[in-house]
């Protein structure tokens, strides 16, 4: 596992109600290859829209045995 830190998707609405945010995963701890983690957010007179990211864990090697990195992609 891995700590991983993305930023929360930033949303807005017109209807006047308060918006609310559902996620999927928090920022955290992920598995090595890709995990979804999909934000919904919805008001109190029905408007919801999602928003997905693909976090994408990679460990990569480098020159020497004993240093490597971790990457993450967010798609």
């Amino acid at each position: 596992m891995y700590i991983i830190i993305h930023k929360t998707s930033v949303y807005s609405d017109n209807s006047g109600e308060d918006v609310r945010i559902r996620r999927s995963h928090a920022p955290g701890l992920f598995p090595q290859g890709v995990t979804e983690v999909v934000y919904t957010a919805y008001d109190g007179s029905g408007n919801s829209n999602n928003c997905t990211l693909k976090i994408n864990v990679i460990r990569k090697y480098t020159n020497t045995s004993v240093h490597h990195h971790l990457i993450y992609m967010v798609q």
